[in-house]
């Protein structure tokens, strides 16, 4: 579920199996995983994202990814509409 927090878009997610890793490192995650995004724009061409995974049955404790930004120059041009 999504939500304002000011002026950053939290994005909660839970529900998570035990059956695929974290990530592409193949850090295990538990069916206790709690997934936090957190979206601010930082200036018209900047999105900062930060990422926390709580899994008290995988790990020892919370895991919070240093927020890191991103600018539209650096992934290119969006484009709107659907691929085909």
């Amino acid at each position: 579920m999504g939500k304002w927090e000011g002026d950053t878009f939290v994005v909660d997610t839970i529900g998570f199996n035990d059956r695929l890793w974290a990530d592409v490192f193949g850090s295990p995650r538990s069916n206790q995983m709690h997934l936090t995004e957190r979206y601010r724009r930082l200036n018209h061409d900047t999105l900062e994202l930060q990422i926390i995974m709580d899994d008290p049955k995988a790990y020892t404790k919370t895991w919070v990814n240093p927020p890191n930004s991103t600018s539209w120059s650096q992934c290119g041009k969006l484009r709107s509409g659907s691929a085909s």
